[in-house]
């Protein structure tokens, strides 16, 4: 059945900002000596959105946790990166993007991250255009792994489910995407697949590169 469309995820796919994310947690950790179970629960939020987060954030351990506190001070330290330098691209992001607009294969963006940030990051890295429609986490009630923001973009996309492929980084994006009834493709970002996501996907790529010619068979 031919491809209609390739739906992406945002954060850990095109952009390391999880990364990013992850080290600016960890500077702020180190910094006020915060339990270390801030890292491992940050880890759990990967995908989802920040309401989410802040739940997954101040439960267990973390019950007292000033999360909204100390997540402005994670943002002042982003954001002062943001302001000197270009958010990372991944390797071959650029290239599969445009190889696939090339192919009249339609584009999607299904991002847990707030529209208006969403069109900030890509919009400065000359990116946000190249997609027909954009998802973003805060026009939906529920968060990835619920499959609400791909149903979403199918529907925005006039597709059936089964001419979709969803890319994906995190566990919480895999089972939102397999979900919505797309085959999904993992590039592990932070998160190594388990056999619980493997399960779910139609492959594993260690990169956006490793996919440059893989839809020449669509």
């Amino acid at each position: 059945m031919k491809l209609k469309a390739v739906i992406f995820d945002m954060d850990g796919v095109i952009l390391d900002s999880e990364r990013l994310f992850l080290d600016c947690w960890e500077e702020v950790v180190n910094k006020y000596e915060l339990d270390r179970n801030v890292l491992e629960n940050y880890k759990k939020c990967i995908g989802t959105t920040a309401q989410k987060t802040r739940e997954i954030m101040t439960t267990g351990a973390l019950i007292d946790f000033d999360y909204d506190h100390y997540e402005d001070i994670v943002m002042g330290v982003f954001m002062d990166y943001a302001r000197n330098n270009t958010l990372p691209v991944k390797a071959g992001a650029r290239e599969l993007l445009d190889e696939i607009k090339a192919k009249g294969i339609k584009l999607a963006l299904a991002s847990s991250t707030k529209g208006h940030v969403i069109k900030w990051e890509l919009g400065d890295l000359g990116l946000y255009d190249i997609f027909d429609i954009v998802v973003s986490g805060d026009m939906l009630k529920r968060s990835k792994p619920a499959p609400d923001i791909y149903l979403k973009a199918i529907e925005e996309l006039g597709i059936s489910p089964e001419k979709g492929v969803a890319i994906e980084d995190s566990y919480n994006g895999v089972a939102s995407a397999h979900d919505a009834g797309l085959k999904v493709i993992m590039v592990p970002d932070l998160l190594e697949a388990t056999d619980e996501i493997r399960d779910k996907c139609e492959c594993i790529k260690d990169s956006l590169t490793d996919l440059l010619g893989f839809f020449d068979k669509e």
